[in-house]
């Protein structure tokens, strides 16, 4: 019996989810970026037509253990898998972010936009006093 195995190269093919997002004030935002590709790409992404780039993490051995120290030392930041965190999101986050995957064949983007729907608060019912 023989085992046969083709290795294909091939640039990134990138998706990202969900494509549109509704997000509040103060909220913790999260948009997965994927790619197919070979060899393994990396990630980062871009933000409007700034080209402002949100790197991602190194990964750092601490003994035989990885942790993942953030190249990116504000609220927004990307992991070495293509996940795009945002935390305390604010109205200014809005727009259109760009996951860019690239390898040694090329580079391959997708774009999600978030859209700011307001602040976030909460309603309280005080129940009147009657004596």
């Amino acid at each position: 019996m023989c085992v046969c195995y083709i290795l294909c190269t091939e640039v990134p093919l990138v998706s990202t989810w969900p494509a549109v997002q509704k997000f509040v004030s103060g909220s913790i935002v999260n948009i997965a970026c994927s790619a197919v590709a070979y060899p393994q790409p990396t990630f980062a992404w871009r933000y409007g037509d700034s080209g402002q780039i949100v790197e991602s993490v190194e990964v750092v051995r601490r003994g035989d253990i990885p942790v993942e120290v953030s190249t990116d030392s504000r609220r927004v930041s990307t992991d070495h898998e293509g996940l795009l965190t945002i935390r305390n999101a604010t109205a200014d986050d809005a727009g259109r972010w760009e996951c860019i995957a690239t390898n040694d064949l090329g580079v391959g983007s997708d774009v999600a936009i978030l859209q700011y729907i307001g602040i976030r608060f909460h309603i309280r019912y005080d129940t009147p006093r009657y004596r």
